[in-house]
């Protein structure tokens, strides 16, 4: 019942999802499931809110976007949300999930094992320490990680120009635009698209928003994360 509400919510968004991949999300909720009893990934592990709140949460930005071919970072990945449903979803994508935590390094390590895919890179380091990677992705993607106005500073500079950054968010995205508004300019970025929806079980509201980079990154930024937790732009 829970795989085929979950496939039908898919399908009526556009989406497409076959029986190989449907398989490889439930293996996906049964490790989670298992490494949840012995280290916090998340506090959502009941199987229809697992389904929905982050797999579902993470494929419907594809009604936007085609990640056919494309290089991806999924930053802050956690449990590895949005980045691994993407990655079933789209088996070309190129994904590197970044997460300074160890201990969720280690789930999303066999977690890339157990699904069997491909060209997954994992980092277990602080998105912005990664200065080495700047302006080399065609999509940056981050959830649940932080106030827009310290995300965009921490994300934006990963993404080519042109790039998108896709912050998902929640019902409060309006006003967290208005308080990043100077962010936007000091880093060239726009706001290109918004997909707004609501998850089916409870009317759970989100915002995804697609923010277009329309010059390349200034070298002065990202600064240390002290600096711009104390003072976001």
């Amino acid at each position: 019942m829970i795989i085929n509400n979950f496939k039908n919510k898919l399908t009526e968004a556009g989406i497409i999802v076959s029986d190989q991949q449907l398989s490889q999300f439930e293996t996906y909720y049964q490790l989670l499931f298992e490494w949840n009893q012995k280290m916090n990934l998340t506090a959502i592990i009941e199987k229809e809110a697992v389904f929905e709140k982050h797999f579902f949460d993470s494929i419907i930005i594809m009604e936007k976007i085609n990640f056919a071919n494309k290089n991806l970072a999924d930053v802050g990945t956690g449990a590895g949300f949005p980045g691994i449903p993407l990655k079933i979803m789209n088996p070309t994508l190129k994904l590197t999930l970044i997460e300074p935590m160890n201990k969720r390094c280690k789930f999303l390590i066999e977690l890339v094992k157990q699904l069997n895919l491909k060209d997954v890179v994992i980092l277990n380091k602080r998105a912005e320490d990664l200065k080495e990677l700047k302006n080399s992705f065609d999509f940056v993607t981050s959830r649940a990680v932080a106030r827009l106005s310290i995300l965009l500073e921490i994300t934006s500079f990963l993404i080519k120009l042109s790039g998108t950054l896709i912050a998902l968010k929640g019902k409060n995205y309006e006003s967290e635009i208005t308080e990043a508004r100077n962010a936007f300019i000091v880093l060239n970025l726009t706001v290109d698209n918004i997909q707004k929806l609501n998850l089916w079980s409870n009317n759970d509201y989100r915002a995804n928003l697609l923010i277009k980079k329309t010059k390349l990154s200034n070298d002065d930024y990202p600064r240390n994360f002290g600096q711009i937790k104390k003072s976001p732009l």
